[in-house]
């Protein structure tokens, strides 16, 4: 395993970025993975090519590798993160695209890292770029056809006053469109019924890192105490 570090004094835990690469041939037991981590102290994040294959990051299969660096990973209460995606392309035309880049973080909150792919085409690892904020998260706010101003009796006369029960389904070509037909009346209906809405399409989260940081404190340990009911946790 081969790894560049970087200490950053962040108050009030100091923070290390470290960039990993590790080769193919070599397996790595759970407990060098461990060492590693203890290495970067309570609060790191890593990157790169970790050559290892794991589901549960997104790759294909899983490889013995890829067991020991998740168990590494779980008992060193730590966490991963990707894009879920390929970031590795191979030439050879008889081996699958892949997922071997992927971040391992600690003692950072998950609400606030994104990751997503950069599909440049100078090598054979697509690379991944990890946004860490500490300012507002905005959330998309799913559209909805219906809201509580929906008025549906007026949804209901509309159905009632276009809906055509005489289509013919006899053939699959039919049954998608009768499909889609049914689908676009349901849609129309709604938007018929329901009045504009002038709300926003983001929700922003003013709370500040800091307590966001101890909110999920208080979830990890209401959660240890849920499962041991011991008085001390």
């Amino acid at each position: 395993m081969q790894a560049a570090t970087v200490r950053l004094d962040i108050r009030p835990c100091p923070l290390t970025i470290s960039a990993v690469y590790c080769p193919p041939r070599h397996i790595i037991p759970t407990d060098d993975y461990i060492t590693f981590f203890q290495s970067l102290g309570s609060r790191f994040l890593i990157g790169g090519d970790w050559n290892v294959k794991h589901t549960a990051w997104g790759a294909i299969l899983i490889t013995p590798k890829g067991r020991n660096l998740l168990a590494a990973i779980s008992n060193y209460n730590s966490q991963h993160f990707s894009n879920g995606g390929p970031t590795y392309w191979p030439t050879d035309p008889n081996k699958l695209p892949d997922l071997l880049d992927f971040l391992v973080t600690r003692g950072l909150p998950a609400t606030d890292i994104q990751v997503v792919p950069v599909f440049e085409l100078f090598s054979d690892h697509s690379p991944i770029i990890a946004s860490i904020g500490a300012g507002l998260t905005h959330t998309a706010i799913a559209p909805t056809l219906a809201t509580t101003h929906t008025n549906w009796d007026i949804f209901r006369a509309y159905i009632d006053e276009h809906i055509n029960l005489c289509l013919r389904i006899k053939e699959c070509e039919e049954l998608d469109e009768a499909t889609q037909y049914f689908t676009t009346l349901i849609q129309a209906a709604a938007w018929c019924s329901t009045p504009p809405s002038h709300a926003r399409t983001t929700s922003a989260n003013n709370t500040p890192l800091s307590i966001r940081e101890l909110s999920a404190k208080k979830r990890h340990s209401r959660g240890r105490w849920q499962r041991s009911r011991n008085q001390g946790d």
